[in-house]
């Protein structure tokens, strides 16, 4: 499953709940940067996420 999720950490539970069907999953926009650890994106049943954050701006990062 992909979504251009559009800020991830604001929608982390109506996201999770919607994850149960799938294997693997990815998301792009994310608005992730270095300060924001990644122990904040875990979600049960999945694997540490694997991250690529934009060094040097908020937008467009993937997990």
């Amino acid at each position: 499953m992909h979504d251009n999720i559009q800020s991830l950490l604001h929608k982390r539970d109506i996201i999770y709940t919607g994850l149960l069907d799938f294997d693997i999953i990815g998301f792009t926009d994310t608005w992730l940067d270095k300060y924001i650890p990644t122990s904040d994106l875990l979600f049960n049943a999945f694997h540490q996420p694997i991250r690529k954050d934009r060094p040097d701006s908020h937008g467009g990062a993937a997990i």
